[in-house]
């Protein structure tokens, strides 16, 4: 899944940085969310990988290690898997809420 996000890169004059992405959402039993990568244009700079989450998880936040300056526009890409023993299609269902970022701004 993929969300592009409108994002700043200077605001008032101000080269923003990027700390973070908060990622709202939920799963049924035989779904889950596995990987999310953070992208500046086409530049990847997060990856959280093997993640297997399942369940609430309404204010996940996932780093940006060294909070670099943003370039261009942020992408979040979740990555979902889904059981094969899943009993129906309702059971695989994953409801993404939505997708903010966490930046700050540096002159």
């Amino acid at each position: 899944l993929h969300f592009p996000l409108p994002t700043p890169a200077v605001l008032d004059g101000f080269n923003m940085r990027i700390e973070g992405a908060i990622v709202s959402f939920r799963t049924r039993d035989h779904g889950c969310v596995h990987e999310v990568i953070i992208y500046d244009g086409e530049s990847r700079i997060a990856e959280h990988m093997d993640l297997d989450l399942r369940g609430d998880h309404l204010e996940h936040r996932f780093d940006v290690p060294g909070n670099p300056e943003i370039h261009r526009g942020i992408n979040v890409v979740l990555g979902v898997r889904f059981d094969e023993a899943a009993p129906d299609v309702r059971s695989m269902q994953i409801e993404v809420i939505g997708v903010a970022l966490e930046y700050s701004g540096t002159d």
